[in-house]
């Protein structure tokens, strides 16, 4: 039943964020020989040694921990734009809305937006767990980012460090 509920995650941020984008993407840098930068997904996202990214035949990218724990899911789309903090927010309660959310974060930066939410489930003894959802710039393409369920506090500092810098290259040129 976890990866139904990973899925309508996806599924519901998907969806809250293809409705509200409206902020325009910045310039894509032009690459050292004067054509434009290619995003390849396969080197979009820099994660710790003996984690792993997938790129799915659908163009999704799949991230796992070092124990092999799939913890985020991200999809690269073009022409999209950048969506607010509170369309991310929306995106994710609509879609489900019997999560109650007890707490919310919101970074807005240049090119990025996310949020972090905790949030816990009617009936499920009061457990709760932290959701990150978040969007990048990436010339005129969008990294769209959301956690899977039963990622760990630590592995969600990782993954918004990723999705944050995606596109970068690891020697920071």
């Amino acid at each position: 039943m976890g990866g139904r509920r990973g899925a309508l995650v996806c599924c519901a941020v998907a969806a809250g964020l293809l409705g509200g984008c409206k902020r325009p993407h910045p310039v894509t840098a032009p690459s050292e020989d004067g054509g434009v930068l290619v995003i390849r997904p396969s080197g979009l996202l820099q994660v710790p040694s003996g984690w792993l990214v997938v790129t799915g035949g659908d163009g999704t990218l799949r991230v796992s921990d070092a124990p092999g724990h799939p913890v985020l899911r991200a999809e690269l789309r073009s022409g999209v734009g950048l969506p607010t903090p509170e369309t991310l927010r929306t995106g994710f309660t609509e879609g489900l809305r019997r999560w109650k959310v007890r707490k919310s974060e919101a970074v807005e930066e240049p090119g990025y937006v996310s949020v972090r939410l905790r949030v816990a489930e009617p009936g499920d003894a009061g457990t709760e767990q932290e959701v990150f959802l978040s969007a990048t710039a990436l010339g005129a393409d969008t990294l769209l980012c959301a956690s899977l369920r039963g990622a760990t506090d630590a592995a969600l500092d990782v993954i918004e460090r990723a999705c944050r810098s995606a596109g970068e290259r690891p020697d920071g040129g």
